[in-house]
């Protein structure tokens, strides 16, 4: 159960005591988190696993992009912050029955009724990266949770751990969808079977062969070659553009070495 206060200009929700959460608000925002690892940080997102205060492993995350975003910015006079949407989302998978990551807190700061800062905090996941043996009982909590509607996003197999004898799911964000759900979260289990083939072993055979599922390997497997070949010819004309445009035309001609290994 979450509850909901006001805390140093923050709007709070949190799944641990008030105190406890005012305890960790301070070590953010007055910088005393230890991090441990940074994951990611970049003009997007920062996500480090850090101890602060008396919480020891857990993990930070800013939605800088989302924060910064006029337009992100504008949605959140109807809607929560990004913080807001990802914590209830991993307090929602909790109560669904699934490992997942121990819900803390998040908060918003608004402005003008707009989100102009956010961050949530979840407790660090310790498993390993699932191998192929593995593929089966991570495929099966995968089904169960698209039988129940849901969709995780991002469902790589290096976006489930594997503690004991348990299936964890880390780095997801729980949505729900109104329109063609079961088409989509077949194609989401088709994309999890590219990062992991053996996860079908997971399903039963009748599941296994049924053309929807068929359809959308197949499917996902011409979308992902395109979204390969986009890439690499967004990169060579990139090549292409930065020399062209750094080269003088007197001297190109000792760059056509470069440009043909390009090709």
């Amino acid at each position: 159960m979450n509850s909901y206060f006001l805390y140093r200009g923050y709007s709070v929700m949190s799944a641990i005591s008030e105190s406890a959460a005012k305890l960790l608000i301070d070590g953010v925002l007055d910088n005393k988190a230890r991090n441990r690892k940074i994951f990611r940080d970049n003009r997007r997102t920062f996500i480090a696993r850090a101890d602060v205060g008396d919480f020891h492993d857990v993990v930070l995350k800013v939605p800088r992009a989302r924060n910064k975003r006029l337009w992100e910015r504008f949605l959140t006079l109807f809607r929560s912050s990004e913080a807001f949407r990802h914590h209830r989302s991993i307090c929602l998978f909790s109560s669904l029955g699934f490992q997942g990551p121990r819900p803390l807190l998040a908060v918003e700061k608004r402005s003008m009724g707009v989100v102009t800062h956010s961050f949530f905090l979840y407790g660090f996941v310790r498993g390993r990266v699932p191998g192929a043996s593995d593929g089966g009982k991570v495929g099966r909590e995968l089904h169960r949770l698209h039988r129940l509607g849901y969709m995780r996003r991002d469902p790589q197999a290096a976006n489930f751990l594997i503690a004991g004898e348990r299936v964890y799911f880390i780095d997801f964000k729980l949505t729900r969808p109104l329109l063609f759900n079961s088409v989509r979260t077949t194609m989401e289990f088709a994309q999890f079977l590219h990062s992991m083939p053996t996860g079908a072993s997971g399903l039963k055979r009748s599941e296994r062969k049924h053309w929807r599922l068929r359809v959308a390997w197949h499917l996902h497997f011409a979308l992902s070659r395109i979204r390969k070949i986009r890439r690499a010819t967004k990169k060579w004309f990139s090549a292409f553009v930065a020399l062209f445009s750094r080269t003088p035309l007197a001297t190109l001609a000792d760059d056509i070495p470069s440009l043909i290994c390009l090709l």
